[in-house]
């Protein structure tokens, strides 16, 4: 995969939690000046948001990265899956249209969420996705314990690792 510009829909991964002295990988990415991110991330962000965030891409050609997933199962603890999936498949639907590329992080759910990541993988499949392997998010979140500032939430040197493990792959 190589891209010069890309839109992000993500949750706090990417926007951070407002800590003043972190650099978030988005800027830190745009800084190298091998790839633009559009970040429209925000904390807290579901599935579901996604689909607010799809009127802000101005250009409808550039590929968008997906980061999102997390607070689904963190908040939700899916008492319906299909709510999920649902949300999913129209944020999915509503992006995959032409010839865009839409990239999207599989999320590194719990052993025990088999069908939740049955379901992202399959919706992955059917709109013809680019999956990150969740062994990506997974090498950035728990190889370091000083990747992150409370065990999710990425520190400095999480943005940074996040940021060079992605400019490796998309540039």
């Amino acid at each position: 995969m190589e891209y010069n510009e890309i839109y992000l829909l993500g949750d706090s991964l990417s926007a951070g939690i407002g800590h003043k002295d972190v650099i978030t990988w988005p800027t830190r990415v745009n800084k190298t000046n091998r790839l633009k991110i559009i970040d429209l991330s925000k904390g807290g962000s579901r599935v579901k948001d996604g689909l607010k965030m799809v009127p802000k891409i101005e250009n409808k050609n550039r590929p968008i990265l997906i980061a999102l997933g997390g607070n689904d199962w963190r908040f939700g603890k899916f008492n319906n899956i299909k709510d999920y999936q649902n949300g999913l498949e129209r944020l999915l639907s509503s992006l995959c249209i032409g010839r865009r590329t839409v990239i999207m992080f599989e999320i590194p759910f719990p052993p025990l969420e088999y069908q939740l990541l049955k379901s992202q993988r399959d919706l992955i499949r059917k709109y013809n996705v680019k999956m990150i392997p969740k062994r990506f998010l997974s090498d950035v979140l728990f190889i370091d314990p000083n990747a992150t500032v409370d065990g999710l939430h990425l520190s400095n040197i999480g943005h940074e690792r996040f940021a060079e493990k992605l400019i490796s792959i998309l540039s």
